[in-house]
């Protein structure tokens, strides 16, 4: 279909010129207005066609048929640098392809503390609760989404604890940390746009 929609905007492209010409030579105006119907169908056809592209290169890379795509220690070690110790073990992790179509990077990590205490100090996260985040729910600020599947804190239990760096001045950056209560298994929200 996307290539049916390049090859008519080409055509009627083509056809638009050749109707122009043809009009200021023969003085007639019939023939510069079909050029100009021509010229907008062919713009529309070509800004469909356009469409169509996007959303395929976007539906590649998003799926997995990326040759950058990163592995979630790859995320994990852009986030926070490398770990220092070996017990980390990246669960499940979804990068953020297209910044603004994309929220957030997703992680899903277990840990032991003293490396959880290393990707703590990094930034100035705050403390929050579930009503700070005004998602009781799914545990997720819905403005964050669409939220992978796995991505389910809640099963940390009763003991979880919640970090937040936020700034209402910049809302499109926001991390999101939440934790079990003997900080070994995580899961962690980048937004960044």
């Amino acid at each position: 279909m996307m290539l049916i929609c390049f090859l008519l905007a080409g055509i009627l492209f083509l056809s638009a010129i050749t109707l122009f010409i043809m009009g200021i030579v023969k003085k007639s105006r019939k023939a510069i207005y079909t050029a100009l119907i021509c010229l907008f169908v062919a713009a529309g056809a070509g800004l469909y066609g356009g469409i169509l592209l996007a959303n395929s290169a976007y539906h590649l890379i998003k799926e997995g048929q990326n040759p950058f795509k990163r592995t979630g220690l790859k995320m994990y070690t852009a986030l926070f640098d490398a770990p220092v110790d070996t017990c980390l073990h990246v669960i499940n992790a979804q990068d953020q392809y297209v910044p603004r179509v994309d929220c957030c990077m997703w992680l899903e990590f277990r840990t032991c503390p003293t490396e959880l205490n290393r990707i703590i100090a990094q930034k100035k996260y705050k403390p929050a609760s579930l009503s700070d985040l005004d998602a009781p729910d799914n545990y997720v600020p819905s403005n964050l989404s669409p939220r992978p599947t796995w991505f389910t804190p809640q099963i940390l239990g009763d003991g979880m604890h919640i970090l937040r760096k936020f700034n209402y001045d910049d809302p499109n950056h926001d991390l999101i940390l939440y934790f079990s209560a003997d900080s070994t298994h995580a899961f962690y929200i980048d937004m960044a746009e």
